[in-house]
């Protein structure tokens, strides 16, 4: 019983445990699944004595995994928040595009303003196809205007 206390006091200060950094995350996740197996590993102990330990340990458990839970929602918000944004940034590539007589030397400075902006954006949460299509847009865009820029040495 005595053992199983000191590890419940080894997974007590998790409760607490809150960041936005994704790496302290899955560091504090393995030393909690660490602390889990010293449980199990020490295997049950008279339910009358255990009981309430028992539950002040998954009341723990729960706190922690719930501040977890926590912590990737807001990823997952960022993450969505970041998406609308590069989408918007498409767009208004893909808008420039569309243009026909376009001012070359304007819509130069606005696409490299978007590029900009693209850039400061965090590029670690979508890379499939919002990337494909923002490359894809920027192509379009520089391959028009060297063609333009070819056609007007002729």
């Amino acid at each position: 019983m005595n053992i199983k206390k000191s590890i419940y006091l080894e997974l007590e200060p998790y409760a607490l445990f809150t960041s936005d950094d994704f790496n302290q995350w899955h560091e504090k996740v393995k030393e909690v699944k660490k602390i889990i197996k010293k449980w199990r590993d020490v295997g049950p102990v008279p339910k009358v004595l255990a009981s309430e330990l028992s539950e002040q340990f998954k009341s723990t458990l729960d706190k922690f995994f719930k501040n977890k839970e926590l912590f990737s929602q807001k990823v997952e918000q960022k993450k969505q928040e970041v998406l609308q944004q590069k989408t918007e940034l498409c767009e208004k590539i893909e808008a420039i595009n569309a243009v026909e007589n376009k001012d070359w030397v304007k819509s130069r400075e606005e696409v490299i303003a978007i590029d900009a902006e693209w850039k400061k954006l965090l590029n670690s949460f979508q890379k499939g196809s919002i990337q494909r299509r923002y490359r894809r847009a920027c192509d379009i865009f520089f391959t028009e205007m060297r063609n333009f820029y070819e056609a007007q040495r002729k």
